[in-house]
Parts: C-alpha cells; structure tokens; sequence
C-alpha cells in the first residue's frame, strides 16, 4: 500500500507509469519526504522541536542550571 499523497506531487504526472513518480520503478511501500506535501508537515515539525528545544535550554540557564 502507498502512504503518499503521489497525486499532489507534480513528478506524478511526469511520463510516470502507476501514478507515482520517476523516483520509484514500482509502487513505493514507505514514505516519500521528497517530493509529496508531507514535505512542508516534517519541516514544520522540525522547527517546532528545535524552538521548543531552545525553549528548554533557555528555562535552565534562568534557573541557574547549567549542567
């Protein structure tokens, strides 16, 4: 089964046989990062984790930990 949304990927409507793109020679079976709107989710996430993180490290460095 495809876990991508390979139709909103433009490469899709390439020459591609299947309705995936030129990437893949058979239906994919894992996610593709690359070209499908789940792109713009992980990187969003990314930067969630990294503000969140520095978040953290800030609260310690208040709080006079600095291990």
């Amino acid at each position: 089964m495809n876990p991508n949304k390979c139709e909103t990927c433009d490469y899709s409507k390439m020459g591609s046989i299947g309705g995936w793109c030129y990437v893949w020679r058979s239906e994919p079976t894992h996610v593709c990062y690359q070209h499908t709107g789940r792109r713009a989710d992980r990187i969003a996430k990314l930067i969630a984790d990294a503000e969140k993180a520095a978040t953290d490290i800030s609260k310690e460095n208040i709080d006079g930990n600095q291990d």
